[in-house]
């Protein structure tokens, strides 16, 4: 046997259950970091694979994992795959595809030319004009509230000849003039 899991296995066999979330932690670390976690998931897919019947393979990353057949085997090259051959190397599109003259997506180019044509500092100004706006725009409802309020507290108090109901109907309209602010 010459596989990286033929090897392990020899040492120790785990079973395929406890391969899964390992695989899958693995899987979630390569998401993050990067291709050594991605040949880890390989090493274990690999281990896994050896104790999968025959025509049941297919059917059981299906079962246990959203990854494509085709990834699956990716993964596994790279574990394979002695370091010296893997040096120099940072995406696993790059392993896979070295004739390939560049390994990001066809989408990330026109996204990459729309991003950079966006002016971030002119949208911050405009955001820092609106909120300013926004700012004074309440402070002046808030003064115009409190002007109304005392002008009509003159009227509606009842020490002025106003009555209780009134004053509880201004209190209301105005606490809801604020909330609307």
């Amino acid at each position: 046997m010459t596989t990286i899991a033929a090897r392990e296995t020899a040492e120790i066999t785990r079973p395929v259950r406890t391969l899964v979330p390992l695989i899958k932690h693995e899987l979630e670390l390569g998401q993050a970091a990067g291709l050594e976690h991605y040949r880890k998931a390989g090493e274990l897919l690999l281990e896994a694979k050896e104790q999968i019947a025959r025509g049941e393979w297919l059917p059981w990353l299906q079962r246990n994992f959203t990854l494509s057949a085709a990834t699956a085997n990716r993964y596994m090259q790279w574990a394979g795959t002695p370091k010296t051959r893997r040096r120099g190397i940072t995406t696993l599109s790059e392993f896979t595809h070295p004739e390939r003259t560049t390994h990001q997506p066809a989408w990330h180019e026109p996204v990459r030319l729309a991003v950079n044509k966006v002016d971030v500092e002119r949208l911050a100004q405009e955001r820092s004009t609106r909120e300013g706006e926004e700012r004074l725009t309440r402070e002046l409802g808030l003064q115009l509230i409190d002007i109304g309020y005392k002008a009509l507290l003159q009227k509606l108090h009842p020490d002025k000849g106003g009555s209780d109901e009134a004053m509880t109907r201004l209190n209301r309209v105005r606490g809801l003039l604020k909330q609307a602010l």
